[in-house]
């Protein structure tokens, strides 16, 4: 293959303009790295992929990418695609979606973005065109640009396009039109993925949609109702007017409409950061802040409105929240003693315990007299506290020692074991590592001695993160394991299906993991979720496939070449150099 490649000191007459990096694929094997790349252009200035090409890529802006086809002359100007033809010139203006980033999961949750296509005259003084469409991260385009007028998308990626004139929602995968309603007007909020619109056979204000593209509010405020966390929506009935609280059944709230900690002396919000996703902000009732003044603290709502009394020495987020019962609990303390608040203030655990710690999604650790139990998040106590440690499973079950011997119980309160154990060790995702005399084994959730012994299911300690996405329908039937420092993989059961006996395992492609990459003794192959051999242990490295690949990088003596999913070969291995599979 021609070198096309410059090094990357070769590319230091460009430092003072903006350029782009325009990796060429080849039609066999993919070559691409992040600082090589086959071109290099300034802003604005023309290149056309060769025909021998598979296409171009260039990343454009924040890990937006854009895919050029061979034959065809392209520009990139102010991060916007040129693409020429004998009569006109389209220009395609990607736009950054406020509700998508670099860190969502792209495998499950792809990001999509509004584009603006125009088609200008070659002289770029008159455009003859204006249309919209969706695209994804690679510059795809998923909807076609046919409508007049696109929004940014919601965290569900529902966006409003406008078509002869009037505005309604569709779903940004597959163009499906959400409902027959139609608007006059229609614009998103882009911290929260709500939507305001107007529609004046239905008042003359705005009104709210939620990121669904359900119908909040009727059109009749002056202002768009601007979404709180605590289930409200801020508004004015008339511009300049003073602001009103609503509910979604837009009953005006009596509230204060101040600023929700402009009264107090201490104010701590939320931690936006533990969200459990994006979906729950939209239809959990969380209080947002703690306030404190006097040195006596109460919750407050975003909106103004008072939820508890300034009547605790302290309150503490608690970090779990239940997945089934959206919403949030508070650990408050009150002269020395531990009690338990839920997101409305209501006493949960009476303000009586020794102390209160974190537990898992429904069940929390209460101590007293310097005893351990547990207390469910309704405030039931499930298990009392008769143990002098007790140590979280995370699956529902944990180890408590109790007259100098260790038992697995459930957090709801049953007894699964006898206290038999000398030691216990939680491994997580309901396994323990327990001895008896000389003697160490694993047991389940259930009391039952595995054939096998493992001593650890941490995967993160071991290897690089960024490999292991094993995809959802692995992790509900499988785990990594390790015994001695060595890998395999059990089901979730106990029994066994890939022996802890290779340096590394993971997943041949990301976000799947029937096929999974070993390392033994130096070597590397692959195997499937039988234990089987598909490719055999004679590699001195295999890559990851990117989704769409069908064929695998592998290197044996410094020499790249490509396999089939069966082993046999696709491309020799007589390349020399690194091979990195590009990512789309």
């Amino acid at each position: 293959m021609e070198n096309l490649t410059p090094e990357p000191e070769n590319c230091e007459q460009f430092s003072n303009d903006v350029t782009y990096g325009i990796n060429f694929i080849t039609k066999g094997l993919l070559y691409a790295t992040r600082w090589r790349y086959g071109l290099v252009v300034k802003d604005d200035e023309k290149f056309t992929i060769p025909q021998q090409y598979r296409f171009g890529e260039c990343e454009i802006r924040n890990e937006r990418h854009y895919r050029f086809s061979p034959g065809v002359t392209y520009a990139i100007s102010d991060y916007r695609i040129l693409e020429y033809s004998e009569q006109s010139v389209k220009i395609y203006d990607f736009h950054e979606n406020p509700r998508w980033s670099g860190r969502n999961d792209l495998l499950e949750n792809p990001c999509f973005t509004a584009v603006c296509v125009q088609t200008w005259n070659l002289e770029r003084t008159e455009c003859l065109s204006e249309s919209w469409g969706y695209a994804d991260r690679f510059g795809k385009m998923v909807i076609p640009a046919q409508y007049d007028k696109a929004t940014d998308l919601s965290c569900w990626n529902i966006g409003a396009v406008k078509q002869h004139g009037k505005w309604h929602f569709i779903y940004a995968l597959t163009g499906e039109r959400i409902d027959d309603r139609e608007y006059d007007d229609v614009a998103i909020c882009p911290e929260t993925g709500y939507f305001s619109y107007f529609a004046k056979e239905q008042g003359d204000g705005r009104g709210v949609i939620d990121p669904l593209g359900n119908m909040i509010t009727r059109p009749i405020y002056g202002t768009m109702p601007h979404p709180m966390f605590d289930g409200t929506f801020k508004t004015f009935v008339k511009k300049n007017d003073k602001p009103i609280f609503i509910n979604r059944q837009e009953r005006v709230l009596d509230m204060d409409t101040e600023t929700a900690s402009a009264t107090y002396e201490e104010a701590q919000y939320w931690n936006p950061d533990f969200r459990r996703s994006e979906e729950d902000l939209f239809k959990c009732n969380i209080p947002c802040i703690i306030v404190g003044r006097d040195g006596k603290y109460g919750l407050v709502a975003h909106s103004g409105r008072q939820i508890t009394k300034l009547e605790y020495d302290n309150i503490f987020e608690y970090d779990i929240i239940p997945d089934e019962k959206p919403g949030m609990v508070f650990r408050v303390t009150r002269d020395d003693k531990w009690g338990l608040i839920d997101d409305a203030g209501k006493e949960v655990l009476a303000t009586v315990y020794g102390c209160i710690m974190s537990g898992d999604s429904e069940h929390i650790r209460i101590e007293q007299n310097e005893k351990l139990g547990f207390a469910d998040l309704q405030g039931k106590i499930t298990l009392p506290p008769v143990y002098e440690r007790l140590v979280m499973n995370g699956e529902g079950v944990a180890a408590g020692l109790i007259d100098g011997k260790w038992q697995i119980v459930g957090t709801e309160g049953k007894r699964i074991t006898p206290p038999c154990y000398d030691t216990g060790q939680c491994l997580g995702e309901g396994f323990f590592l327990v001895t008896v005399g000389e003697e160490r084994y694993t047991v389940d959730r259930l009391g039952t001695r595995l054939p096998f012994v493992i001593d650890n299911l941490d995967e993160s300690i071991w290897n690089d993160e960024n490999l292991m996405d094993w995809g959802k329908e692995f992790e509900q039937n499988y785990l990594p394991a390790y015994r001695l420092a060595r890998k395999g993989i059990i089901r979730r059961d106990g029994t066994s299906v890939i022996p802890c006996i290779y340096d590394t395992l993971y997943p041949l492609r990301p976000g799947r993991g029937e096929l999974i990459v070993a390392t033994l003794h130096g070597s590397s192959g692959v195997l499937d979720l039988s234990g089987e051999t598909v490719i055999p242990f004679e590699y001195d490295r295999i890559e990851q496939m990117p989704p769409h690949a069908t064929t695998i990088t592998v290197c044996r003596e410094d020499r790249w070449g490509e396999l089939h999913l069966d082993g046999s070969i696709a491309y020799p291995l007589e390349y020399e150099g690194i091979v990195v599979p590009s990512t789309f």
